[in-house]
């Protein structure tokens, strides 16, 4: 590829000199080397000159010319390639509804079209538009080419994605076992298609909640990397990955950590020490460590990839706050909880409206209201409980929380000494049933939960209490 870099330059220059700049010569000279920049990873270089090839296309072809739909397709990959999937969405779409126009719909040109625009629906986090063009797609493919075919496949496999990402897990998971049954009777077994379906089918078992049939590919899969591939390829290190994240789902946490450990090693001496990759792998790797009762280790390291996300992240990203909330955990379990209430408060405060891990606030509350509770600090169990509210989430699950911190402040207020800690524990208890009461009305059902949840202790011998739970008893019936 360097050499045909070198000489597509020499060409192109000769070219310009001596022809015109909108010579089909020319034009053909400036995609190809285009196509050299994008394969020898300079993508800044590619997406000017495709730009630049567009712009002249435009001017001097109609609109649905075979050669303009090319760099159109071209100039989409390069935005795409420069992480600017709103502009590789454009063109694409604009693509797509030209070549509708005036070519069959099962045409190759076409299906590549809705191929690459279902990628960039992906992208841009639209998964249902993505969900609908791939059906669409595999639908044609399997009328116009055979089911064995790579296209067909790569559809397949796509769409399986899709269905995995609107949470169909069980569609997700039947096209994957076709993908792969297939993939294995028509490529070798260490074929690099043949290994993504591998993954692909281990993560759709995981997701069905069937770990052990996980494992057995992702073991599988990752020995026939590691006897194919160097120890460092991104390939192998995924395979690790997911190998790693199996075995702490089947409550294996030595075999986690041994692996775990074996991928920062090789992530921190090929990679830079803030590549985010080496970041969520000490995430991992900490999680290893808490599972194993080991919670200096997983504090140190926690804290230490902290540090690096908030150097190199942005205060709010997903992966820091999910990180600020494991230090806290890490630090109550150390029995340093008063260590534990900025992080947990900071978190919330930059969790606010945040797209984070749907857990990851009720966690990071549950951790604050524990600390005050095992210390016997009614105000801070109190505080925490009009944290909660304040953030003003209107869902059942989160009003039933509500009423369980604020039944935990009175608890504990009414064994708190003083004057006013009758008054105060009669009115968290008050509180606690009214939002226990609007649980109720958004759709909170579960009687077996509000009979068993020791955190609705202190109001369980109220009247109204008994009364509400009776209701709902007989509403089950």
């Amino acid at each position: 590829p360097a050499d045909a870099l070198k000489l597509r330059e020499e060409t192109l220059e000769i070219q310009k000199r001596v022809l015109p700049l909108d010579h089909r010569e020319t034009l053909m000279s400036m995609i190809n080397l285009a196509g050299s920049y994008a394969t020898l990873n300079r993508p800044a270089d590619a997406l000017k000159l495709r730009e630049e090839t567009l712009a002249i296309q435009k001017r001097v072809l109609p609109q649905n010319h075979p050669d303009t739909l090319v760099a159109l397709v071209e100039l989409a990959t390069s935005y795409a390639a420069m992480n600017r999937p709103a502009d590789a969405l454009k063109l694409l779409e604009e693509t797509l509804e030209i070549q509708k126009r005036v070519l069959p719909k099962d045409h190759p040109d076409t299906l590549k079209s809705m191929y690459n625009l279902a990628g960039s629906y992906v992208a841009l986090n639209r998964p249902a538009d993505a969900l609908k063009l791939r059906e669409e797609t595999l639908e044609i493919q399997k009328r116009v080419l055979p089911k064995d075919h790579p296209d067909t496949l790569s559809s397949m496999h796509n769409l399986a994605n899709s269905y995995a990402a609107m949470n169909r897990q069980a569609e997700a998971l039947k096209l994957r076992e076709e993908v792969l049954e297939i993939r294995r009777r028509v490529l070798p077994k260490d074929h690099p298609e043949t290994l993504r379906s591998m993954i692909a089918l281990g993560n759709s078992h995981a997701a069905m909640n069937r770990p052990a049939e996980a494992l057995k590919l992702h073991e599988e899969s990752l020995e026939i990397r590691r006897r194919v591939l160097p120890k460092d390829d991104p390939d192998t290190l995924r395979s690790m990955i997911t190998l790693a994240n199996s075995y702490a789902a089947l409550n294996r946490p030595a075999d986690a950590l041994k692996l775990r450990e074996e991928i920062i090693e090789i992530q921190k001496r090929v990679l830079p020490k803030d590549d985010l990759d080496t970041l969520r792998s000490m995430y991992g790797l900490a999680g290893s460590y808490t599972a194993l009762n080991r919670h200096a280790d997983a504090l140190k390291l926690r804290e230490e990839s902290l540090e690096i996300q908030k150097r190199v992240l942005p205060k709010d990203h997903p992966d820091t706050l999910q990180n600020m909330w494991a230090v806290a955990a890490s630090l109550i379990k150390l029995n340093r909880g008063a260590e534990a209430i900025p992080v947990i408060d900071e978190c919330v405060a930059k969790s606010a409206g945040k797209g984070v891990h749907p857990q990851m606030l009720p966690s990071v509350m549950a951790l604050r209201t524990r600390h005050f509770q095992k210390i016997g600090d009614a105000a801070g169990c109190r505080a925490t409980a009009e944290i909660w509210e304040k953030l003003n989430r209107p869902d059942a699950e989160s009003q039933f929380n509500a009423a369980c911190y604020r039944a935990i402040a009175a608890g504990v207020q009414a064994k708190t000494p003083g004057a006013d800690a009758a008054r105060l524990a009669k009115d968290d208890a008050d509180r606690a049933m009214q939002w226990l009461h609007k649980a109720v009305q958004a759709g909170f059902k579960d009687v077996a939960q509000i009979k068993k949840d020791t955190d609705l202790d202190s109001i369980r011998e109220r009247e109204d209490f008994k009364k509400l739970l009776a209701e709902l008893e007989a509403n089950k019936k």
